[in-house]
């Protein structure tokens, strides 16, 4: 795969893709000189394999490069033409600002007569059309005195290589010399008078800070682009460079110097040339030359990888340790440039080229980022302005004296500077966090009269509330489309660290109006909690077959479109102007205006009103900008600005009243759950929430009526949701539902909701909206919800199966980069692992629910799995002999049922704090998973000793006490919970020397060429797998079928499936892999298959969001299907057939399995004797002959057999074979280990 950009070793390679290793074409461009290039700045306008045009913009305009390779004179004449014709034609539509440079291999050739250059092939003439057509000035063929020129095709090894100028202040600003450095440049800020505006003081306060900044800490101009690679490296690769420099320049004179000497022979001048050939001397140092090159780089290379390793231990150590209180995502994200993997790695990419509606190429950057404007204009509904309209005003009604009160303090404001995140884009105003981070007093000092001027005059400076927007492409979209991308939102340091010095104060008061199921801003809600409660619903409904769903619901940019005015107080008119513009129903007014109380949700709430009037003031005159040199910005009159702090917190404030007028709406309607609590009466389900993903619970006593009740709510929230501003999105894989039918007409339900039909072309079920079209929501057997898959039946193992992919895609470059570099110790190789791949594969597991051992023993091996992927390069050896226990006391990881009641005991304590009633009625009524947690508190309170948490948990067990009186705290419970992983872990210490040794011992012995394995054990009850045709015999069923079907053209049943209906029984099974199934237990569908002799067709892959039942299909059978032929009965033989050796493997174990095979069908004499007659010709046939008869005997002695050059011996269960020296050498420590 060749990769459109790619940076090597500093160069801009831009390439197109080959045919089958031919053409293909590369344009490598430099970044330093009189003209530099950037990557970012590059557009791919055309990439194919004979041509690649590439746009770039440098300071002298832009610039597009056309690298072209014409066919060459033996091609087909219509080709060539063709070819001609298309370079003409994308010249043709080049942007007409820019300056095209022709790069091409026209395979011309010319003549040279009467001192000028005439075309000599048809090549040639094309080049010149092209040259005059589009006045372009080529390079001559002939210098003027009539010789021809040499071009020698060598790499431009003179091209300096990208150099990115790396800004190093953050690290200096944050030392101690730094950080005096920086409280002085605070300290000399210049002072301004109250007089001025909010916008002059901070303009004035920025330039200091930038200039001081820039005169403190210089950047560095020449330095490596990875921020991994210390100075001592950068040398390296700096004379690694310059090495490869000096050898091409001496290939090149070497080449001049060859060639001037084969000149000088075709003249039939040799003995007049001065230097004529080369002698031999002169080749010799040459060669010399070369050969020290090479050893003097692949030395060098050996220096450059171990500090590449070194500097990338170094960077991990240092980031890791900053991160290590973030969690696993923070942590992977400090590395992510040592791992180059993960969601928040960008790999380096072209300039984005967008296409229109209308198919149009648009290339040009600053159109590109219009259109970016414009598409995220659409949701906040901004409108382009100068920035003179935006200019600070003191509005008319702002208020003369305000009394501040709980205002951020500079106390507040110091602690929102030295919390800030390292590392950010500092936006806007060029000023990094660190330089504020470094004297955080200083900075809230110098900030602080700003901030108390936009309160007593009610306006923000413009820096403030506006933000700078980035496109950002999202995973696995369309790079040309410009809704496939989403907007990051840069804001100004100091304004950040306002807006955050508030938040306290809004969380604080937020508990006092909002939900209990509200989580996503509520910093002690975890994640599991409603993700457990839509869980626990699905089980619920499972457990006493009844008729439910659950909707998940989904806003369009719910956070840009949100409704700002509503965080205020609103008059009865304004309010109700609202309503009317959200078209809603009569009784959807009522209600929020009743939930409403007459008051914004900041006064509902009683955040004081300074600081109401501060947050108001904040959001007055909002803007974002997608262009930093645009004269323009984009006016925003709706949404909680984006990318600021307090953007999450402002979007639930918002939402509070809708989501709870909602929530008594659908109880006094009987649409939501209803259960009984276990503190006595009855408790509605409450919408789950998590920011703006909202889930509604739903329960209907008629399976009838459950798509009714299902339209019903989706109505109702939609409705409530477009008073708040935001769209409800009905695309899937956004707003959907999962159904759970019982009873009597349930598959009726079903098939309507989930099979289209001629009277409903479009699955699902009708949801009718006020004022809006009626949509289809889509029904679905499972829905991917915070991450984790939720299904219908409540089961857990497709989600586990997701997370193990993850895990193991998260594997390899933590393998790769981290676990085998020798600079790290094996403590901090384990915190990689459990740290960057385990908590992948553990994400939510403390809500899975395990209904059997087989789902159970599918986490199981995923786990162990992983493990043993990590031991080889922790330890050196491999882990194929030692047990899964070994394995983890090895890694020193828990196991995996271990791991699952850490996470239920956390999940179970935050119930507790933060639970509500209808979780605990859910948890309760489901039973499953409260019983799996209660008996994972036994488990974790037996290995502590802790007899008060094991008394708890047998009276939660038997009903005597709620879930509330969980005894232990959150600190407490973290302690109880690192306990037992020590205790677990430091109890297997005593397995680490013996699996080490063993696992050593039998490395050893297979590079000696030993063989161990396990003696296979037959028991009656196995299913015979023998050929009928030729008697030989296979380990499974599916190892016979291969065989049937290669072998002897005999195919399975199920072989013969074509599409994915059935058109014999006439029913539609919706996959290949359903209709399969169907044939393999219906031998009259499966005959007729065979017998019509259908053409292949690709396999019909099944939508795993969508389970629909099998239909019964309307219309005329084809004539095959009435007709049933007999499958071919094939011969059985009477013969005994023997396992021998095709592929280069060993038939040892397999002759034992087909002796033991036959012991349970024969008898131990009858084998015997058929196993004598058998001839093999290989020798480990031989072996395992002579030592077979001698297995029936007693279990626990040693039984050996030998042949000329092998030898093996048996015992336990276990058999070694191989060399007879290397088997008496490690057989008997192999058989007692």
């Amino acid at each position: 795969v060749t990769l459109p950009v790619t940076v090597v070793e500093g160069v801009i390679r831009v390439a197109s893709a080959p045919v089958d290793g031919q053409l293909g074409c590369q344009l490598w461009l430099r970044s330093s000189g009189a003209l530099a290039f950037d990557r970012h700045r590059l557009s791919i306008l055309c990439a194919e394999p004979r041509m690649l045009i590439v746009m770039a913009q440098t300071s002298v305009g832009p610039l597009v490069f056309v690298v072209a390779h014409a066919p060459t004179s033996t091609a087909p004449a219509g080709e060539r033409e063709a070819w001609w014709a298309c370079l003409t034609r994308r010249l043709r539509g080049l942007p007409p600002k820019a300056t095209p440079v022709l790069c091409c291999d026209a395979n011309a050739r010319y003549t040279w007569r009467q001192g000028q250059e005439h075309p000599a092939n048809d090549n040639a003439v094309q080049l010149e059309k092209v040259a005059e057509t589009f006045e372009m000035c080529r390079t001559k063929s002939y210098s003027p005195d009539g010789d021809l020129v040499a071009h020698v095709a060598t790499v431009p090894g003179w091209m300096n290589m990208l150099e990115l100028i790396i800004k190093s202040w953050g690290h200096a600003m944050l030392t101690p010399e730094g950080r005096i450095a920086v409280a002085q440049l605070f300290a000399t800020a210049p002072v301004c008078p109250w007089s001025a505006n909010s916008d002059e003081h901070l303009r004035g306060l920025h330039e200091h800070l930038l200039h001081g900044a820039r005169a403190l800490f210089p950047g560095t101009k020449h330095g490596p682009r990875r921020p991994v690679l210390s100075d001592g490296t950068w040398q390296l690769l700096r004379v690694k460079r310059w090495a490869r420099r000096v050898y091409r320049r001496r290939q090149q004179l070497f080449r001049r110097q060859c060639l001037h000497a084969v000149f000088g022979g075709w003249r039939e001048a040799a003995h007049a040339c001065d230097g004529g050939l080369p002698e031999a001397s002169l080749v010799r140092v040459h060669d010399y030359r070369v050969a020290h090159y090479i050893r003097f780089m692949q030395q060098l290379g050996v220096s450059l990888r171990a500090a590449t390793l070194a500097d990338e231990a170094a960077f991990a150590r240092d980031h890791l340790a900053r991160a290590r209180k973030g969690g696993p995502k923070a942590m992977a994200a400090a590395i992510r440039a040592v791992l180059k993997h993960g969601r928040r790695y960008r790999q380096p990419q072209p300039a984005a080229t967008l296409r229109t509606d209308k198919g149009v190429l648009v290339h040009d950057e600053a159109d590109i980022k219009a259109m970016f404007g414009h598409h995220f204009a659409r949701s906040e509904r901004a409108t382009p302005c100068p920035f003179a309209d935006l200019a600070c005003l003191r509005p008319d009604g702002a208020p003369a004296h305000l009394v501040v009160d709980a205002l951020p303090t500079a106390a507040d404001l110091s602690s929102a500077f030295a919390g800030m995140k390292c590392g950010k884009a500092p936006g806007p105003t060029l000023l990094p966090a660190e330089l504020f981070k470094a004297a955080p007093m200083e900075a809230a000092l110098s900030v602080m009269p700003v901030l108390l001027k936009c309160q007593a005059r009610q306006c923000f400076p413009l820096l403030w509330r506006g933000v700078h927007s980035i496109a950002l492409l999202k995973p696995h979209k369309d790079p040309q489309k410009v809704d496939s991308h989403r907007a990051i939102a840069l804001m100004a340091t100091t304004g950040k660290a306002v807006a955050k010095a508030c938040r306290p104060v809004l969380a604080r008061r937020f508990e006092s109006i909002t939900q209990a199921s509200v989580g996503g801003s509520r910093k002690d809600v975890p994640i599991e909690l409603p993700s457990l409660m839509v869980q626990a619903f699905l089980g619920h409904l499972r457990r006493h077959k009844l008729n439910g769903a659950v909707l998940f619901l989904d806003g369009v940019a719910a956070f840009p479109s949100t409704d700002r005015t509503l965080l205020f107080d609103l008059t009865e008119e304004e309010l109700q102007a609202k309503l009317v513009e959200a078209q809603v129903e009569p009784e959807v007014a009522a209600r929020y205006k009743a939930a409403f109380q007459g008051q914004g949700a900041l006064g509902r709430a009683g955040v004081p009103a300074d600081v109401v009037a501060f947050l108001r003031a904040s959001l007055r005159g909002t803007w974002f900008s997608v262009d930093e040199k645009a004269t323009q910005a984009y006016a925003t009159t709706c949404g909680t600005l984006p990318g600021a702090p307090n953007a999450d917190i402002s979007f639930q404030y918002a939402a509070q009243a809708s989501l709870a007028a909602l929530e008594r709406h659908l109880a006094d309607e009987g649409i939501s759950a209803r259960l009984a609590a276990p503190s006595g009466g009855q408790v509605d389900a409450p919408p789950a929430t998590w920011l703006d993903d909202i889930v509604l619970m739903i329960a209907s006593p008629n399976v009838l009526q459950l798509p009714h009740a299902v339209a019903r709510a989706a109505s109702l929230a939609a409705q409530y949701l477009r008073i708040l501003g935001v769209r409800t999105n009905f695309s899937p894989g956004k707003t959907e539902t999962v159904l759970h039918a019982c009873g009597p007409g349930s598959q009726q339900v079903m098939r309507r909701c989930m099979v289209w039909d001629d009277l409903q072309p479009i699955p699902g079920i009708g949801v009718s909206i006020p004022g809006h079209p009626d949509v289809q929501l889509r029904c679905v057997a499972q829905y991917a919800h915070l991450g984790t898959l939720r299904a219908a039946d409540a089961r857990s193992v497709e989600d586990v199966a997701k997370r193990i992919a993850h895990a193991r895609e998260a594997l390899h470059p933590v393998r790769a980069r981290l676990l085998t570099n020798p600079n790290f110790g094996l403590a901090e190789k384990r915190d990689f692992v459990f740290a960057l791949v385990l908590a992948r594969l553990l994400h939510n597991s403390g809500t899975w629910v395990f209904h059997c051992m087989t789902h159970l023993g599918k986490f199981r091996r995923g786990y162990y799995g992983i493990l043993r992927g990590c031991v080889r390069p922790l330890w050196g050896f491999p882990c194929r002999r030692l047990s899964n226990e070994q394995v983890c006391a090895l890694l020193g990881a828990m196991l995996p049922d271990e791991a699952l009641a850490c996470s239920r005991v956390r999940v179970l304590a935050a119930i507790s704090r933060q639970g509500h009633a209808f979780l605990e009625a859910i948890l309760c009524s489901e039973q499953s998973w409260l019983e799996r947690a209660l008996q994972d508190v036994v488990s974790v309170a037996t290995v502590v000793a802790d007899t008060g948490l094991c008394a708890w948990a047998e009276q939660a067990r038997a009903g005597n006490t709620s879930l509330k009186s969980w005894p232990l705290s959150a600190g407490l419970t973290r302690s109880l919970l690192r306990r037992f992983r020590v205790k677990v872990v430091q109890g297997r210490d005593c397995l680490v020397k013996p699996a080490a040794d063993k696992a050593r011992l039998h490395e050893r012995a297979a590079a000696a060429g030993v063989c161990y394995n396990a003696v296979p054990v037959i028991k009656p009850t196995d299913a015979a797998c023998g050929c009928k045709l030729c008697g030989s015999y296979f380990s499974t069923a599916a190892a016979m079928a291969a065989h049937m079907a290669k072998v002897h053209d005999v195919r399975s049943q199920a072989s013969y499936a074509i599409g994915s209906s059935c058109q014999v029984c006439c029913r539609q099974f919706w996959s290949t892999a359903r209709l399969r199934q169907h044939l393999r237990t219906s031998g009259r569908c499966a005959r007729s298959f065979a017998g019509a002799d259908l053409d292949a067709e690709p396999d019909v892959h099944e939508d795993p969001g969508v389970r629909a039942p099998p239909v019964v299909m309307i219309g005329p059978r084809p004539w095959w299907a009435l007709l049933a032929p007999q499958l071919p009965s094939p011969i059985p033989s009477a013969e005994v057939s023997w396992p021998t050796n095709h592929s280069g493997s060993t038939c040892f174990l397999p002759i034992l399995e087909r002796f033991l095979r036959l012991v349970e069908s024969h008898g131990s004499a009858e084998a015997a004797q058929i196993l004598q007659e058998v001839v093999f010709s290989d020798e480990y046939g031989r072996l395992a002959q002579r030592l077979a008869p001698a297995l029936s005997d007693s279990y626990h002695e040693h039984k050996y057999a030998c042949t000329g050059q092998l030898r093996a011996i048996a015992r336990n269960g276990f058999v070694v074979y191989g060399p007879t020296a290397a088997v008496m050498a490690f057989g008997p420590a192999l058989l007692r280990a």
